[in-house]
């Protein structure tokens, strides 16, 4: 018998993992509270995915999606642009505005992620479980 090989999920469903990522943060942040459960840098990197590539990102944004000041946001994004993850640059029309940018580097390592818990057990379980509820719901709807 052959080893199960993971495959590799397509982009639409990396999107609709990233949705649960999101929604799975936002849970914790609401049932944990800001003060317990902060994750500022996955928030914005997670942000920067979701984003068009070609749709610059402002600095100032990604301080209202992490919640975090101004200042803590950029020394977030110096982190990340030090492991090569982002990009930076002045904003040509308003020098006082930072773009930040997901590199292919951070694309790819997001995309890793995704993956890699795309084959793992849990996420498997969950996926089945959500089609088996779909199903039911549909046939109670569709009165079969």
């Amino acid at each position: 018998m052959k080893p199960d090989i993971p495959k590799i999920p397509r982009p639409s469903d990396r999107r609709l993992m990233m949705g649960l990522a999101q929604s799975g943060l936002e849970l914790l942040v609401s049932e944990l509270g800001l003060a317990l459960f902060r994750q500022p840098a996955l928030e914005m990197l997670f942000d920067l995915y979701n984003k068009p590539q070609e749709e610059a990102r402002y600095l100032t944004a990604l301080c209202g999606v992490s919640s975090t000041s101004e200042r803590n946001s950029q020394r977030i994004v110096h982190r990340m642009e030090e492991h090569g993850l982002v990009t930076t640059e002045s904003d040509l029309e308003d020098g006082r505005r930072t773009i930040v940018t997901l590199t292919p580097l951070g694309r790819r390592a997001i995309e890793r992620f995704l993956d890699e818990w795309a084959a793992s057990t849990e996420f498997t379980a969950l996926v089945d479980e959500q089609l088996i509820i779909r199903r039911v719901t549909s046939a109670l709807r569709n009165g079969d």
